[in-house]
């Protein structure tokens, strides 16, 4: 029996569950269920018998003590599978959806708590979504609506009432998408509820109009 995904994350499995087994079908881990001379039941690696826990302790132990040169090492790594990435952007995205195949409801699971943790990230991905569905340029992030919360002071950029707080910015199209205004961050405002619900859709000069700033 071969691994099929012997190189994917640690965690994902399975693992054949001898060490002869899995040496004869060239895997790198297998898995016995039985706990190790740590007392750990993990898999175990290949080369060593060493199993994945034993392991990561042990490089969590040398990173406490060398924190310089672990830094130094992890800024290497980083630059390598950032240049990997960018010449090997197909591998990463079939690991991705072979993992996420592998354990659906796993991954479904992380990504509920996520959304859950990070709800202004899962906005800004949503209004990205619909503006890409209707075919208008442009994205932004969570990040871009914070700095333009912070360049406004907090305040509604039509009322100046106080946006801070929980669910107290609403982000809004100045050119509605509607009506074919960007997703960029520049064609973005804070606004609180109450003017978010007035202007909705329409167009700023109308909804200027509307408030009595032009005739």
């Amino acid at each position: 029996m071969i691994v099929d995904n012997d190189d994917q994350p640690q965690r994902m499995g399975p693992w054949l569950p001898t060490h002869r087994l899995a040496k004869a079908a060239g895997a790198k881990h297998y898995y016995t269920g039985l706990s190790c001379v740590g007392g750990h039941i993990a898999p175990r690696h290949v080369s060593n018998f060493t199993c994945l826990e034993c392991t990561r302790l042990r490089v969590d132990k040398w990173m406490e003590d060398h924190p310089e040169t672990a830094e130094e090492m992890k800024v290497r790594a980083l630059a390598r599978q950032a240049a990997d990435y960018t010449l090997n952007p197909g591998k990463y995205a079939n690991n991705a959806r072979l993992a996420r195949s592998l354990k659906p409801e796993l991954f479904k699971a992380r990504e509920r708590a996520y959304r859950l943790r990070n709800p202004e990230v899962q906005r800004a991905r949503v209004r990205n979504r619909r503006a890409r569905m209707r075919g208008n340029e442009g994205t932004h992030t969570a990040r871009d609506v914070a700095n333009i919360a912070r360049r406004q002071k907090y305040k509604c950029a039509e009322c100046g009432i106080s946006i801070k707080g929980k669910g107290k910015q609403q982000v809004d199209h100045i050119m509605p998408i509607a009506l074919g205004g960007s997703n960029w961050p520049a064609n973005l405002q804070i606004l609180c509820a109450a003017c978010n619900q007035m202007k909705n859709a329409k167009h700023p000069i109308d909804f200027a109009q509307l408030k009595g700033r032009l005739l």
